[in-house]
């Protein structure tokens, strides 16, 4: 069996094989590459780019890097290289995975991504920090940016929404308090449903048993039922729509 490479030269050329031919130019292109001061190659920038991104380096650790491998450069240089970098990045990853057509959008909609993951100090046992993101799906650029402490949870309230956005998030954000605050800011919000964080009731405000709901329905359909979706001690309350597959 072939061993994993693990020389950081052999793997960084086996990684520029995998990108579009027209990498190079596109840092030019898009300005990410613009002068030869401390980075004197687009071959340079790129790696910087993984440095940071792809081994998760300190902007520290790459000035530290960099300085070893070319010539002398400060965290603050490679910060701003970084800024420059986004434009070139977006552009090549679209080239490298095409988006299906889609559909001009009206100016109002606005498809918003939230999700919240957990940060680690070095030599921890556990999670230090969280960092919540909302990111606009369709440029794939970042909305907002909330970092928190560990005992700060995952919720729609962390965010701002506009009218005509449509949030999607996973169960984490299937709070009722949460899905009532985006409806009265104008936005509609899609969620993994987690049943045991709300309640479910029907259109009438009865207590919806879902599973008895669905029992019935045929196997790969799939089924729409309105529903008034409650929390557990009945403060909030916002009607939906639960679409189950089968």
């Amino acid at each position: 069996m072939q061993l994993p490479l693990t020389d950081p030269d052999t793997l960084f050329e086996e990684l520029l094989q995998d990108l579009p031919p027209a990498t190079m130019q596109m840092a030019r292109d898009f300005k990410a590459f613009v002068r030869t001061k401390k980075i004197k190659t687009p071959q340079h920038l790129l790696r910087l780019v993984f440095l940071y991104c792809g081994l998760d380096q300190s902007l520290r650790e790459v000035a530290g890097t960099l300085t070893m491998l070319y010539e002398s450069i400060t965290d603050q240089a490679v910060a701003e290289r970084l800024r420059a970098c986004g434009p070139w990045v977006q552009a090549l990853l679209r080239r490298m995975f095409p988006m299906a057509a889609v559909e001009t959008l009206p100016p109002e909609r606005r498809f918003v991504v939230i999700d919240a993951s957990s940060i680690q100090a070095p030599g921890a046992t556990g999670t230090d920090h969280r960092l919540h993101i909302a990111m606009d799906l369709r440029t794939l650029q970042f909305v907002e940016v909330l970092v928190s402490d560990v005992h700060t949870g995952e919720t729609r309230k962390h965010f701002t929404l506009r009218a005509g956005d449509i949030a999607l998030a996973d169960r984490g954000y299937a709070h009722a308090q949460g899905m009532e605050e985006a409806v009265k800011q104008g936005a509609d919000i899609i969620v993994r449903l987690n049943p045991f964080s709300v309640v479910l009731c029907d259109a009438n405000g009865q207590p919806m048993i879902l599973g008895k709901a669905v029992k019935r329905q045929p196997p790969e359909t799939i089924r729409t039922l309105p529903v008034l979706i409650q929390a557990s001690g009945g403060q909030s309350a916002v009607q939906g729509w639960v679409h189950a597959y089968r």
